[in-house]
């Protein structure tokens, strides 16, 4: 899929923006960390829901994380309340991300934690680490799913629609995806509701 000019126009001017959810499978990169004694997804995530707590509400959209000054992401407006809410990050990799000092891993909420990996690799039978070289430092998550895919015969339809915080109805689509592989390759604990899309 190739993004429209405007789109890029808008990630290049704002450093936190509202996106159409059809963008979103373009925004979410993950970092592969290989190292000596563990392994697992590094998420490094451009797309994400945003949290109000001052209403205990997320926003209606989406947002696209477009980079950081000093941990700085931005501010965004809740769509609820009116409450204006600062965007933080760790001001490197988007492994985390802070609404108002409330931190959110995406390890957990987008399921990419090695308890979640290592439960797939010993239900399919599966080494992960070998299904990645050493060149594949930043590898985007249609090509996680496509090699994981490949490797367990499963394959997600994308009609579920998945919980895995109560602070956050919506994740995005690739996600949702993501997630329901899990689930069919009988990984355990990794939502709180789903529902058919």
């Amino acid at each position: 899929m190739i993004i429209s000019k405007k789109i890029l126009d808008i990630r290049k001017s704002n450093p936190l923006r509202r996106i159409p959810y059809w963008v979103i499978n373009l925004y979410i990169r993950f970092d592969l960390q290989i190292d000596y004694e563990a392994y697992g997804f590094q998420p490094d995530v451009q797309c994400m829901p945003i949290y109000c707590k001052e209403c205990s509400h997320a926003l209606s959209d989406l947002y696209c994380h477009c980079g950081s000054r000093y941990g700085i992401v931005g501010e965004v407006k809740c769509d609820h309340c009116g409450h204006v809410i600062l965007v933080t990050d760790n001001d490197n990799i988007v492994n985390a991300i802070k609404f108002d000092g409330v931190e959110i891993k995406f390890s957990e909420l987008y399921k990419f934690h090695w308890k979640y990996l290592s439960q797939l690799e010993r239900n399919r039978n599966v080494n992960i680490k070998a299904l990645f070289t050493e060149d594949d430092r930043h590898v985007p998550i249609d090509k996680v799913m496509k090699c994981l895919q490949d490797a367990t015969g499963e394959t997600p339809t994308g009609q579920w629609q998945y919980i895995t915080d109560r602070r956050f109805p919506k994740l995005p689509n690739e996600i949702n995806r993501w997630i329901e592989l899990l689930e069919l390759c009988g990984v355990s604990c990794i939502y709180l509701d789903k529902t058919a899309v």
